[in-house]
């Protein structure tokens, strides 16, 4: 290779072809040193109107998601359920106490139609019946959507390397409205 530059930064190979060279390694590195965050601010500018829209998207999808988490708490809340028997026994749902007898009765049918529900709000563990045999399902549910967010977590942050953070953020902020709603 030439080693004689031009005054257009180019260099002539040994076939006669101009190559370009890297002018970045012929000026000096510059260190330069913020005491605020203003001062970077004047540097490279102010938010924009796109800096704003994308905050407020991704404070949106932040509230839907944590929204989305406290729900399953309040969903799979297990509520106070007692079986009036026709001899006038009462037997109560208690994870201690009484489980085994009250769900022969349960599975037996004895309950069907004296069941009562003692809860400050309505869950799925009533609308579902997740007792007894069923009772592992809120937990089963509460993991699942865990282990979702674990693999969610691992494959978007590949994706953004090869596809870009913007495009696998909105895709995925897409999907998580779709499947919540």
């Amino acid at each position: 290779m030439n080693d004689d530059h031009n005054d257009d930064d180019t260099v002539e190979s040994e076939d006669g072809s101009a190559d370009i060279e890297d002018i970045s390694l012929h000026q000096p590195v510059l260190s330069v040193v913020f005491t605020n965050f203003e001062q970077a601010l004047k540097i490279v500018g102010a938010f924009g109107r796109y800096q704003w829209s994308y905050i407020a998207v991704l404070q949106v999808a932040i509230v839907l998601l944590a929204g989305n988490y406290a729900f399953m708490s309040f969903a799979t809340y297990e509520p106070t359920v007692r079986c009036f028997l026709d001899n006038g026994t009462v037997l109560e749902l208690n994870r201690t106490h009484q489980k085994e007898r009250f769900c022969e009765a349960y599975n037996a049918g004895l309950c069907e139609q004296n069941l009562t529900w003692e809860a400050p709000l309505y869950t799925i563990i009533e609308e579902w019946s997740l007792i007894c045999d069923l009772d592992h399902v809120p937990e089963m549910m509460n993991s699942v959507q865990m282990s979702g967010t674990f693999v969610a977590m691992a494959a978007s942050g590949m994706l953004s390397d090869s596809f870009g953070r913007k495009r696998v953020f909105l895709c995925c902020f897409v999907l998580f409205v779709v499947a919540t709603l």
